[in-house]
């Protein structure tokens, strides 16, 4: 996937809690495995967010020309709060917008 970068420790763990989910789906666990080690619960978020991989698998290049001629066509209004999200965004400052759309 382009633009995703999973650690080999990762995809160990995201293996083994697969491994683990088979096992347990049949009544065994990888407890009873001495051999192999037991998964870390912390990283299960990337098998459970699909949305956020596949937004992570977009064509990037692709996507840049896109934004930059749909910018081209924002009304100035449109523009100036583009602008003020995008300052939180880059400034981690956090915010609430409230765009009423016309």
């Amino acid at each position: 996937m382009l633009g995703l970068h999973i650690e080999d420790s990762e995809i160990q763990n995201i293996c083994l809690l697969q491994i683990d989910e088979l096992l347990v789906s049949n009544g065994k666990s990888l407890k009873d495995f001495s051999c192999l080690p037991p998964p870390t619960r912390s990283t299960s978020y990337i098998l459970e967010n699909r949305f956020l991989i596949n937004e992570l698998s977009c064509d990037r290049t692709s996507m840049y020309e896109i934004h930059a001629s749909l910018f081209k066509c924002l009304t100035t209004e449109q523009s100036n709060a583009y602008e003020n999200i995008m300052t939180v965004v880059h400034t981690q400052v956090g915010g609430f917008f409230f765009l009423i759309w016309i």
